[in-house]
């Protein structure tokens, strides 16, 4: 694989997806509803006020660009709320709407099946489907996503594996909603009417 290819910046942010998985592995071992809940709203505020502070004061923003710049989007730098914040705030929404082993593999797809996409698809995809996304990158979201909800019991595997489908199919649709809500979001829900 052609990780070279890849920048610094972005091989970071992915390791932020990848750490959200250990999060949702935590609520899922060790948490309780509640208190799940209130580490991710004290987290959500932090992120929220950082990105206030950031978008808002020009020195703050000369202050983040100075140490967080090399990872931020482009985008971000020109004031939208960064990624990390929306993958807060999704797994946040998941575990108030969800039962446990819902929200969990619902916050595992985005966490383990984005970055994922990402280092597949622009190390080795070939096949555009839609702007800079690849099937192969789509492909590796689903696989995965599948493989690591099946660290949750309880969820019968076919539901898991169309809730991953639907999670991948939704990270390569151009939609002006943020993957990193929408794609939690949206798997849980799946997950949530299949189960029944």
């Amino acid at each position: 694989m052609r990780f070279n290819k890849i920048h610094k910046g972005e091989l970071f942010r992915k390791l932020i997806h990848y750490c959200n998985m250990i999060l949702s592995l935590i609520y899922y071992y060790f948490l309780t509803k509640e208190s799940a809940i209130i580490l991710l709203t004290i987290l959500c505020i932090i992120a929220v006020s950082i990105e206030y502070l950031r978008i808002k004061f020009q020195e703050t923003q000369k202050k983040y660009v100075e140490y967080f710049g090399w990872m931020t989007n482009k985008d971000e730098l020109d004031g939208k709320i960064t990624g990390a914040t929306y993958l807060l705030f999704g797994s946040l929404i998941c575990i108030i709407l969800f039962p446990r082993e819902i929200a969990v593999i619902s916050i595992l797809y985005v966490s383990v099946g984005d970055p994922t996409a990402f280092l597949i698809g622009k190390s080795i995809g070939k096949i555009k489907i839609s702007g800079k996304k690849t099937i192969e990158g789509t492909l590796a979201f689903i696989t995965s996503g599948f493989f690591v909800s099946l660290l949750i019991p309880g969820i019968l595997i076919q539901y898991k594996l169309i809730a991953s489908i639907v999670a991948g199919i939704t990270e390569v649709v151009p939609i002006k909603i943020n993957d990193n809500l929408l794609i939690p979001i949206l798997s849980g829900f799946v997950l949530f009417f299949l189960v029944g």
